[in-house]
């Protein structure tokens, strides 16, 4: 009986050629990039989860409490103090070990690794992924070390652990065969010194949130200052709890501490746990070691997944129940011979379990062969997948979702099909010109509204997106980021840097293709990680506690084109500048309590650190986007510092030549700083680097929008030439009674239309619902016009005119003689 079941089968695809090919091949890209899709979930949803106690760790933030004008917290760390993590486990009995995480860059502007190889030469490059960290950090996470002691490799001081990317980098592409522990690194920028290596560890999996790829001992940091600072909040902090313990309790705990440690403050700040495998996916903190995902874009993704396979479903239920009345003849004699009606559903549910299964094979072999080029082209971090991987990777806790999937769906996809056909009588269904019973044919448009109304909403999501992002790159930042650039700083921190640097800006001053030179501590594009509290000298006001403070030179605001909107700039002819001036944005005058900048030129603010220096307000700047327009103007405050280290700006005019400039300015830097290496880049593509997200999401979005537009595209084509075949002999009398070809077209597209309005109408306000509210999580969003409502409808019904428009063209041609004679 089966055997004969895959006979059939076989014999109806063979048989009607062109629509199982539209079938199957609908059905395999939709499964194509439904598995794409879930792989990619997969691997957002994965992060951290490959440490052995990855249940048990948890990263402890740090709230100051601070809050902007509007009431909203903006001062939440990632990181932590570190005498916090000591102290949990000495007091807290749940907190079972801990570990510190310091980056390089908390203590210098740049870090530069020198090593000399036996031959003589010197590999020298600045480094920014390195962080100091405890002697406990491989025992709690579980980052395999290739070489040396996971328990010992950070306990001793200027120990080091590279990765193995960085130990080629240094060492050679041989470096294995040179017993590479033991050799030393000179580190030039924080704690300088020399460095053992005390082992090589693995590169970090793409599916972590600590991006490194070197250590130093924490222990080198030595017992003072900020190895054991309750003030300074630069350090990550991780805890591992005990098995059964509670994160709640634990958090009470904490909080007790706190008020131990911070009993002389009036405000406390909070501390509480951020479960390991949550960071990736939920955290939007301040200082964030790496860039980190968003669990709304993990689910818009999983949305549109589903989205573009239930539109392949649907192209395959349409074909069906359309092709039903073809096979009411086979019914019939079936049932006339006294095949049951559980034999035809069966052989119905077969049928579509063929075509499913061709379709998934060919779906795995497209994932398999195009996963390179998609991942490349999408911007997608992932480990290459073969047969089984996409088969066993879970989602949402859901294990082999594929297969999962695919049952389903076969079956859904089958039943009612099956039931309808099945249910029909022997006598009507020998009858070759029934038509399929009303309700079918109801069911049928019901199904085209859902496709037509899954691409609108794919389509204005797809517009929405695209706008935002265009907005963002295109909107006014305050200031003029193209044409600058930006040099690191050298790594040199002793008085040969002063003299450097007032040698590099003088030289590269006098170049013709350069306009202007500014040094700064922190460059747009950059967190800015110094912050102090600020107040209003005269004791009014005690509001916007914390300020981000940036040290720059008198040439910073022309070099940027900042806009002075009251008092003036920076200038070697006020010699009190470096010690009793400032300048602050908008945003800051604003925290401060003054309603205009007139009002508070002349005042003045004490800053809170060493010395709590008193400065007056000397100038107001226009407010300009320190980060991307996802986030508020910061309230920050400029401080004069000539020779200040971090970054140095190059204005560079349109019309200057870029090669022989680059050449000229390298050379003066080699004559600056010999030992430092010449690491630039240029503003603009700095600072746009921010959206990068954004723009992986709009390709993303475009990429697939486009393919589920394809796949309905791909049902509606065959839908149309079925029904523009099945309605042969009516198009013929039509035209023999006088039926022009325009009104024949309008009978056959009139459908269509409908259809495609009903559609347009559910989809505008769903669409408007989910992407208004992604457009929410921007602080700087874009406009939503009329239009962008009217061009998805548009857009689906052009293409639903296009995809139906050949058949019924030429059903309304051909010769009328010739429709009359078909049969």
């Amino acid at each position: 009986m089966i055997k004969n079941y895959w006979k059939t089968a076989r014999r109806h695809l063979l048989k009607n050629r062109f629509y199982s090919l539209i079938n199957i091949t609908g059905l395999a890209l939709g499964m194509a990039a439904c598995l794409f899709i879930f792989q990619y979930v997969h691997f957002e949803l994965s992060y951290d989860q490959f440490h052995q106690h990855a249940s048990e760790i948890y990263r402890v933030p740090f709230d100051w409490g601070d809050t902007d004008d509007q009431g909203n917290k903006n001062n939440i760390y990632a990181s932590n103090v570190p005498a916090f993590g000591p102290a949990a486990q000495a007091e807290i009995l749940e907190v079972t070990d801990y570990t510190r995480l310091f980056h390089v860059l908390a203590f210098t502007h740049a870090c530069v690794l020198n090593y000399e190889r036996a031959d003589g030469q010197t590999v020298r490059f600045q480094e920014e992924k390195g962080f100091f960290a405890d002697s406990s950090f491989f025992s709690m996470f579980s980052f395999p070390l290739l070489y040396g002691n996971p328990a010992n490799a950070l306990a001793a001081p200027n120990s080091m652990v590279l990765t193995t990317t960085l130990a080629e980098k240094y060492f050679g592409k041989n470096w294995e065969n040179d017993a590479p522990l033991g050799k030393i690194i000179y580190v030039t920028g924080p704690r300088h010194g020399s460095y053992t290596v005390t082992g090589i560890m693995a590169d970090m999996p793409e599916n972590s949130h600590l991006p490194l790829d070197f250590l130093l001992s924490f222990a080198s940091l030595g017992n003072g200052g900020a190895a054991n600072s309750w003030v300074w909040s630069q350090c990550y902090t991780y805890l591992q709890l005990a098995p059964q313990a509670e994160p709640a309790v634990v958090e009470g705990k904490i909080a007790d501490l706190i008020d131990k440690y911070y009993a002389d403050l009036s405000d406390h700040p909070e501390i509480f746990l951020q479960p390991l495998t949550s960071i990736h996916l939920d955290s939007e903190l301040r200082y964030e070691a790496g860039v980190n995902g968003s669990r709304t874009t993990v689910y818009f993704l999983s949305i549109i997944g589903v989205f573009i396979l239930i539109i392949g479903w649907i192209n395959y239920l349409n074909l069906t129940l359309a092709k039903s009345a073809d096979r009411s003849k086979e019914v019939g004699v079936r049932k006339v011979m006294g095949t049951s009606r559980k034999h035809l559903l069966a052989q119905f549910i077969l049928e579509s379990l063929l075509i499913n299964l061709l379709s998934a094979l060919l779906a795995l072999g497209l994932v398999i062969a195009l996963q390179p080029v998609i991942t490349s082209y999408l911007g997608w971090r992932m480990p290459e997948a073969g047969f089984f991987s996409l088969l066993q990777s879970p989602v949402y806790g859901i294990p082999y979702p594929f297969v999962w999937l695919f049952l389903a769906g076969s079956i859904l996809s089958a039943l009612y099909p099956a039931f309808a056909t099945a249910n029909a009588t022997s006598t009507a269904t020998q009858k070759l010109s029934q038509r399929f019973p009303r309700q079918g044919i109801a069911f049928r448009k019901i199904l085209v509204i859902s496709q037509f109304t899954a691409s609108a909403v794919l389509i204005f999501g797809s517009l929405i997106v695209s706008r935002q992002l265009s907005y963002m790159q295109q909107k006014d930042l305050g200031m003029n980021i193209d044409q600058v650039l930006v040099l690191k700083s050298s790594s040199q921190s002793d008085s040969s840097y002063r003299a450097g640097l007032t040698y590099f800006k003088n030289q590269t001053q006098t170049l013709s293709s350069i306009e202007e030179v500014a040094t700064t501590t922190f460059i747009p594009g950059r967190e800015i990680t110094y912050n102090r509290g600020v107040r209003r000298y005269d004791g009014e006001i005690q509001r916007g506690s914390n300020f981000f403070v940036v040290h720059t030179d008198q040439h910073f605001a022309s070099t940027l084109k900042l806009e002075l909107v009251a008092g003036r700039n920076f200038s070697e002819d006020f010699t009190t500048d470096a010690t009793e001036a400032a300048i602050l944005n908008e945003a800051a005058i604003h925290m401060l309590g003054y309603d205009t900048p007139e009002q508070a030129l002349h005042q003045k603010i004490r800053i809170l650190e060493r010395g709590d220096p008193v400065l007056e307000i000397v100038g107001v700047l226009k407010n300009y986007h320190q980060k991307s327009l996802q986030q508020a103007h910061e309230s920050i405050v400029l401080r004069y510092d000539p020779v200040s280290v971090g970054y140095l700006a190059l204005r560079i005019k349109p019309e200057g030549d870029m090669h022989h400039m680059m050449q000229q300015a390298q050379d003066t830097w080699k004559e600056a700083f010999p030992s430092s290496p010449f690491t630039y880049f240029f503003l603009d593509d700095f600072f746009n680097q921010q959206y990068l997200a954004e723009r992986q999401f709009n390709k993303v979005f475009s990429a697939f929008t486009g393919l589920a537009i394809l796949i309905a595209s791909f049902g509606l084509f065959g839908l149309a030439s079925y029904t523009a075949v099945q309605r042969t002999k009516e198009i013929g009398i039509r035209k023999v009674l006088g039926a022009s070809v325009s009104s024949i077209l309008i009978l056959l597209s009139q459908e269509y239309i409908k259809l495609t309005m009903i559609a347009f109408v559910i989809a505008m306000p769903v669409a408007n619902y989910f992407f208004t509210g992604w457009l929410d999580h921007f602080v700087h969003r874009t406009s939503v016009p009329w239009w962008i409502f009217a061009m998805p409808g548009l857009l689906v019904l052009l293409i639903a005119l296009l995809s139906v428009g050949g058949h019924t063209v030429k059903a309304a041609r051909q010769n009328p003689v010739d429709s009359l004679r078909y049969e």
